[in-house]
């Protein structure tokens, strides 16, 4: 027994939960999903991760791919220290080093082929050496961070480029140079305003710190300096200045050694004038630098709390990077040495103030034996051939130097390269997945409360965890896993019929759910109509087609010409519209009213479907006219002969031929003026234009059989439809003083319509005045005084002009 109670509870817990996904619009959701609070939904974003990690990167040259290369590790003084040769069996120099495992105690490098060190790197062409990484879809992105490897030379002017549309167009994002309106034709850190925003900036490569030993970093902010950061969701500029689906660096000039410069200098006998532009605060900056010469510097990655992200995002790098303690970003600075000098100087004095001081000093040629045996002080003459001497051996030297270093390959190398940001999803997914070519879904960063380390290593690649496979295959695509009625791989628009309102980006204050359209289930397809949706007042746009079931309108809530709607059945039943099946030949045409079902009638026949005579007619075998009038003799005949005055003949009564009584009811009603004017319009309770819609088929059905004489106060009910009030009953509680456009019945005695005065047809507009005494309380109704003309356009003004009277009448 308790076994049976137990089971009846849990199927009507059933019933209950899928009751409530019902009235969710059919799909459960789940109460710890990020994109709904309480059943509502609200902005979600995916994980915020480094989106370059485990993806492949194709670089443009890679040391010893094409022949064995050999390489020299740089000394803190500049000079070449271990050297080294890469070749096709050493994988360590290849492009997956960039964006491999991060570890600071075992660093790996890409390294470039060799470039050449030019004589003059003002003249010398760029080197063009480029690293193209693609994310596989669109990312809002946070940072851009390249790490170089220790003991390289760190690269002089380098630009970074991106791509919205999978590597079909490129977009400049950032520039790196010691001279950026030389090499780039764009100022050092131009001021962004809001007319610019999308332009990207120009930074000054060069600082005061030490170079060697450890691992330099370049770090582009995406939102520094822009000033619609603090408002993401509003800027269209900027939602797409973030977005990217592939980056490019390109590489166009190395920093050079300080000892080629300084040779350089020295060759043309500019070495004393060199040093003597040096100031005295730039020499004790070089002091200082010596001191420190241990501090590293991770360039220009600026703290942004409101660039539209959260503030725990800017600590992200930080993880992904793999810093130790002496790697540290520095969030604080603009991107600025504090120590940098507020002096000018030339570029290269500049460029390597602190190399200069710890460089090796060119040794000058031994002395000749004669002038080292000789005890004699030396003459002036002497002195002059020895300074000649000695300046040829400097210059010699000097250029040994130089031929010295030209003869050192130079490489790029690059030890991490990552991107920080969230995949796009426009607020409308918290997750990205993994979808196959077959249309399987992977979730690599589902929220669903279990442990990540329990989950298989190849859903972990994408979001900065373990290395997968799963991500490198060509056959697997990211997308959000969309929310709110959304769609696509981003979430950019609304899923197929739900088009009731605009798509838009989710925000903190609204999170712009897609909604269904509202078709009374009889379409599957709708479109958003904008126009529509601004006279509603921006509540519902839709507008459904291809509407099935005999239904059409812009709900489908219309039956279709040739159908009229059953009253019986809700308005989403499939059979809700039923086939109107007018007579061929009583009706004038196949169409119905699509809400009563009647069907226009030829003169003289009646009926819903217009199959039938109406009273007072007989049948023909003509289609033109079926129905006639029956001859008014013919009529006095047929009463006699039904029963000779006892009263159970059609028309007649106790008190004499009925014939006779209709003969003179209906000549005195054609005979009473049916003029309209003033005084008529002031007698009269209510004036107003109607158009008659239809009328009740149960005072149609009887037939001649049981006609007698209770029939002569029989009543007609015709549904007639107001469209024009000219005049009411002032007095409450009236049936004219409630008057108001719509549908109302309109009683007709039967003695009227047999005499057709009036006449009344089906879809006819009839200006109609009358009194409230005539008729029972919520209805109007024919009588002696009423008059009811068919209305004619011109009696418009007429009306108004007896509006404008009314107040004269007495």
């Amino acid at each position: 027994m308790r076994l049976r109670m137990k089971l009846q509870l849990l199927l009507q817990l059933a019933a209950l939960v899928t009751c409530l996904a019902h009235a969710a619009g059919g799909v459960s959701i789940n109460a710890n999903d990020p994109c709904y609070f309480e059943g509502k939904p609200r902005k979600c974003l995916p994980s915020f991760v480094n989106a370059a990690y485990g993806n492949p990167v194709q670089a443009s040259s890679v040391c010893g791919a094409q022949q064995p290369e050999r390489f020299c590790e740089l000394q803190r003084d500049g000079s070449a220290g271990e050297c080294r040769v890469c070749d096709k069996s050493e994988h360590r120099y290849g492009a997956a080093a960039l964006t491999d495992l991060n570890n600071p105690s075992n660093v790996t490098c890409w390294r470039s082929g060799s470039v050449n060190v030019p004589h003059d790197p003002d003249t010398a062409p760029p080197d063009n050496v480029t690293l193209t990484l693609s994310l596989g879809k669109k990312y809002e992105l946070t940072y851009i961070s390249l790490s170089f490897c220790p003991k390289s030379p760190r690269p002089d002017s380098l630009a970074i480029y991106k791509s919205s549309d999978f590597g079909q167009t490129w977009q400049p994002f950032q520039f790196y140079s010691s001279q950026c309106q030389k090499f780039y034709g764009r100022a050092d850190r131009a001021k962004i305003s809001k007319f610019n925003e999308q332009e990207a900036r120009c930074m000054n490569s060069q600082h005061d710190a030490a170079s060697g030993g450890a691992a330099q970093r370049f770090a582009f902010n995406t939102l520094e300096g822009r000033p619609s950061a603090n408002d993401l969701d509003a800027s269209l500029v900027l939602q797409d200045w973030v977005t990217a689906t592939d980056i490019r660096v390109v590489f166009h000039r190395l920093e050079l050694p300080p000892q080629l410069l300084l040779s350089r200098e020295r060759a043309k006998g500019n070495a004393n004038s060199f040093s003597d532009e040096m100031t005295a605060s730039q020499e004790e900056e070089l002091d200082e630098h010596e001191l420190d010469e241990q501090d590293e510097y991770d360039y220009n990655l600026h703290d942004n709390d409101s660039a539209g992200y959260d503030q725990e995002e800017y600590e992200e790098p930080k993880k992904h990077l793999e810093l130790d303690d002496e790697l540290h970003l520095d969030y604080a600075n603009d991107g600025e040495s504090k120590r940098q000098s507020k002096h000018k100087s030339s570029v290269y004095e500049k460029h390597f103030q602190g190399k200069l001081t710890v460089s090796t000093p060119i040794p000058l040629p031994p002395a000749s034996p004669k002038s080292t045996s000789s005890t004699k002080s030396p003459t002036s003459a002497q002195l002059g051939t020895s300074d000649a001497v000695a300046a040829a051996g400097a210059a010699g030297a000097a250029a040994a130097a130089m031929q010295q270093l030209l003869s050192v390959s130079q490489h790029y190398a690059v030890s991490d390269f990552a991107v920080g940001g969230r995949c796009k999803c426009n607020g409308h997914a918290s997750e990205c997945i993994a979808t196959s070519t077959g249309g399987s879904a992977l979730h690599a960063d589902a929220d669903d409360g279990q442990d990540d380390d329990n989950m298989p290593a190849s859903l972990h690649s994408h979001f900065g965890r373990t290395p997968s496979a799963l991500q490198l295959s060509a056959k697997l695509a990211m997308t959000c896993a969309c929310k709110h009625n959304t769609a696509g791989p981003e979430c950019e628009r609304c899923k197929p019929f739900y088009f009731d309102r605009p798509w838009g980006r989710a925000t903190d204050n609204d999170a712009n759910e897609c909604k269904m359209c509202q078709c009374n289930g009889h379409a599957r397809r709708c479109r958003f109509n904008l126009e529509l949706y601004k006279l509603s007042g921006r509540v519902s746009g839709g507008v459904c087609y291809n509407c099935q079931h005999d239904t059409t309108g812009r709900y489908c809530h219309y039956c279709r010409e040739g159908y009229y709607r059953d009253a019986t059945k809700p308005p989403n039943h499939r059979k809700v519209c039923k086939r109107c099946d007018c007579h061929p030949v009583g009706s004038t045409g196949k169409t119905c009213n699509h809400l009563s079902g009647q069907c226009p009638c030829k003169e003289g026949v009646t009926g819903l479907t217009c199959n039938r005579c109406a009273r007072g007619y007989q049948q023909t075998r003509s289609h033109v006219a079926p129905c006639i009038k029956v001859p008014t003799n013919a009529n006095m005949i047929q009463a006699e002969s039904a029963g000779g005055g006892t009263g159970t003949g059609d028309y007649k009564d106790g008190g004499g031929s009925q014939a006779e009584e209709m003969k003179k009811y209906c000549g005195k009603c054609k005979a009473s003026p049916k003029k309209l004017n003033l005084n008529k319009f002031c007698m009269e309770d209510y004036a107003l234009l109607a158009k008659v819609i239809g009328h009740d088929r149960a005072s149609q059905d009887i037939s001649t059989e049981k006609f007698s004489i209770e029939r002569q106060n029989e009543i007609y009910k015709y549904e007639i439809n107001i469209q024009t009030i000219f005049k009411r009953n002032p007095m409450s509680g009236t049936t004219s003083s409630l008057l108001g456009r719509g549908n109302m019945m309109l009683l007709v005695p039967r003695k009227s319509i047999e005499c057709q005065c009036p006449k009344i047809k089906l879809n006819k507009s009839y200006l109609i005045l009358g009194r409230d005494s005539e008729a029972a309380p919520g209805y109007l109704a024919i009588g002696p005084s009423s008059v009811v003309l068919e209305w004619k356009d011109e009696w418009s003004l007429r009306m108004k002009r007896f509006q404008r009277r009314a107040r004269k009448c007495s």
